[in-house]
């Protein structure tokens, strides 16, 4: 709290804001880093610069009785991250539509099967239950990392996985390749 007084009514903002921009980069960074990829490196650095634009741009808006100084920030950077993430999403798909075009009908007609089944098996999940998924095998999070999100231990996100996967084990009419070799419980 003492951080955000001190930006917010210090004389001199800029002074104030480098000092909380040596304080968070480094934590700012890793974060990044963690959701979008460590291999993304040009990105990670646009991303953070990206919310240190939003904090500076957003900081007489800050209200100190709602949320800590660097719960704001980190909410700020999950906000641009998940931004990213969906953009990339969008990217990836037009991508893959357009090479799909291009691919054998007999390719085409398997990839859109496996997707079929896929969506309609994460459809018999509870939205918990999708979200978690979702983020091991989609989103690339760690199971302590989204038991840190949950709000749960890593050994429950774990067994949860266990029985999410064996479920839709159950459901599938045949050993499909997503659910054999990507799903594996371990």
């Amino acid at each position: 709290m003492q951080n955000a007084r001190f930006v917010k009514h210090s004389r001199d903002k800029h002074q104030a804001f480098q000092a909380l921009y040596e304080q968070y980069v480094n934590q700012l960074y890793w974060l990044i880093s963690m959701r979008i990829g460590p291999e993304q490196t040009n990105d990670v650095s646009d991303l953070v610069q990206e919310i240190f634009i939003r904090v500076w741009s957003n900081l007489e808006r800050y209200d100190i009785t709602r949320a800590s100084l660097k719960t704001w920030i980190w909410t700020i950077a999950n906000n641009v991250a998940n931004d990213y993430l969906r953009a990339r999403q969008r990217r990836n798909r037009t991508f893959c539509n357009i090479e799909e075009g291009y691919s054998d009908a007999g390719q085409a007609e398997k990839q859109m099967t496996r997707k079929v089944e896929i969506s309609l098996l994460l459809r018999l999940l509870d939205n918990q239950d999708q979200q978690i998924i979702a983020l091991i095998y989609f989103g690339g999070q760690s199971q302590s990392k989204i038991a840190e999100m949950v709000g749960c231990s890593a050994g429950s996100i774990k067994c949860k996985n266990r029985m999410i996967i064996k479920k839709l084990r159950g459901h599938s009419h045949y050993k499909h390749p997503g659910l054999s070799s990507k799903m594996t419980v371990g």
